[in-house]
């Protein structure tokens, strides 16, 4: 018999799982904000720099600050169950943003729910010309929404690639151990049968 590496899940798994990383998304906006709190002072504190730059830094401080959260979560996640579906990863982290949506739009996309959405967006609206955070409350809707897909995009392709290599790393560490790439809980359930 065929062995199928593809995991089934129903819709109340999907829920949880993008519920799961709901919370995720949010723990890792808190953790960014750390890391922009003390990187943002160490640099401005060693050079001035002009409003656009402390927000481009701002922007690339909560990319980055939020993203080595998820690429961790999703590294221990995938190796954990020794397996990945591209096609669940989607539909989780699609489902997950559209729940963050609605709270993003209604509180403004603060930084400890969207990250650097508002960074990024001013940039977008304003370019070198946004000087000071109060021109952050103009900025267009449309530029938020295109912010915060970009922000989703990005950290979808982190979650995806590091999924992948915790699946490869727990592949090869159960190759290392039993000389094959099947699980061994698997194969037992499927001889019981």
């Amino acid at each position: 018999m065929k062995e199928t590496t593809t995991m089934h899940r129903s819709f109340k798994d999907h829920v949880q799982y993008i519920l799961l990383w709901l919370f995720f998304i949010w723990v890792s906006c808190l953790c960014a904000i750390l890391m922009d709190l003390l990187l943002v002072k160490i640099v401005t504190s060693i050079v001035a720099v002009s409003y656009p730059v402390e927000v481009a830094i701002h922007m690339i401080v909560y990319l980055l600050g939020t993203s080595v959260p998820l690429a961790a979560i999703s590294y221990l996640i995938a190796y954990h169950l020794g397996g990945f579906s591209p096609a669940y990863s989607v539909i989780e982290w699609a489902g997950a943003s559209v729940l963050l949506l609605p709270f993003g739009i209604l509180l403004g996309f603060p930084v400890w729910i969207t990250g650097g959405v508002k960074w990024l967006a001013g940039l977008i609206e304003y370019g070198s010309k946004l000087y000071d955070a109060d021109t952050l409350k103009d900025v267009a809707l449309t530029n938020y929404l295109l912010a915060f897909v970009l922000f989703a995009a990005f950290y979808l392709i982190v979650k995806i690639v590091f999924s992948y290599v915790g699946k490869s790393a727990r592949i090869r560490n159960r190759i290392a151990l039993t000389g094959s790439a099947s699980n061994p809980c698997e194969t037992a359930t499927k001889e019981n049968q």
